[in-house]
């Protein structure tokens, strides 16, 4: 029984982890208009590992859980753009360059809840071209071209 659960752990793991990764280009370039909702239900063994990893320092484990909160691609996490934003946050200041970059989404399309910056916008999508995020900056030079 225990070998089944561990199986279909890892398989919802993989899973999630491709969500993380096709969610990068559908961020900036397109998407619905994203209606929140606050999730009050259950979290299923995978989505909780990644909020304890963030918790525990894990940069990648913040953006994974903040995509998924701002895509709603995990049918168990509502949308919700001020959840997104915090871990995102929480990456960014751990020095992830594509924490900051979709920090900086957040703050460019704004959401329920969440008001469109440009000026925050550009502020953190200097802090991911800083680290080395080539979208960050490209995104950072067209906000300053107007």
């Amino acid at each position: 029984m225990s070998k089944i659960i561990i199986f279909i752990t890892i398989l919802l793991s993989v899973q999630t982890l491709s969500y993380a990764h096709s969610a990068h280009s559908k961020l900036v370039y397109g998407g619905p208009d994203l209606a929140l909702e606050v999730s009050t239900q259950y979290q299923s063994p995978v989505n909780q590992k990644f909020k304890e990893d963030c918790n525990n320092g894990k940069k990648q484990a913040c953006v994974r859980i903040g995509t998924l909160y701002y895509t709603g691609q995990d049918k168990e996490i509502k949308i919700n753009v001020k959840k997104a934003q915090r871990f995102f946050n929480k990456a960014c200041n751990k020095k992830s360059a594509t924490g900051c970059y979709y920090l900086a989404v957040t703050h460019l399309r704004g959401g329920k809840g969440v008001k469109k910056s440009d000026k925050k916008a550009m502020y953190d999508f200097a802090r991911g071209c800083h680290l080395g995020n080539m979208s960050s900056c490209d995104q950072y030079r067209k906000l300053e071209e107007g």
